[in-house]
């Protein structure tokens, strides 16, 4: 699996460029509904076998996430936890860390505390 994907627009950018074990995703803009569509056509095709050791979700430059964007973050778990595929949240922004703590969802992901926006 090589090579990189760039999908965007509706006021969210998705660039995924995938190595031989680890598919990088970098997410930019507004993590909802509009995004979803994105998600599919970018994304969809790189979770498909032979699947990633990793995937690696970049959140740094996510400045809005709606329940819609938290399905697709969970959604992404729930395809990755029976796939024995690892998934990290990074550069995870104030903003989006609320969403998963107010949700109760956060320990469902493994965020990187170095790689936290700083208080």
């Amino acid at each position: 699996m090589q090579g990189v994907r760039e999908g965007g627009d509706d006021g969210v950018r998705i660039c995924a460029s995938a190595g031989a074990d680890t598919l990088r995703l970098v997410v930019e803009g507004e993590l909802d509904l509009g995004a979803m569509s994105h998600w599919d056509s970018t994304v969809g095709p790189l979770l498909q076998p032979p699947c990633p050791e990793r995937v690696e979700l970049d959140l740094g430059a996510v400045d809005f996430i709606d329940s819609s964007g938290l399905g697709l973050l969970i959604k992404l778990r729930a395809w990755a936890a029976p796939n024995g595929v690892g998934l990290r949240l990074l550069n995870v922004p104030r903003n989006v860390m609320r969403v998963l703590d107010f949700s109760g969802v956060t320990a469902l992901f493994d965020v990187s505390p170095a790689e936290l926006e700083p208080d």
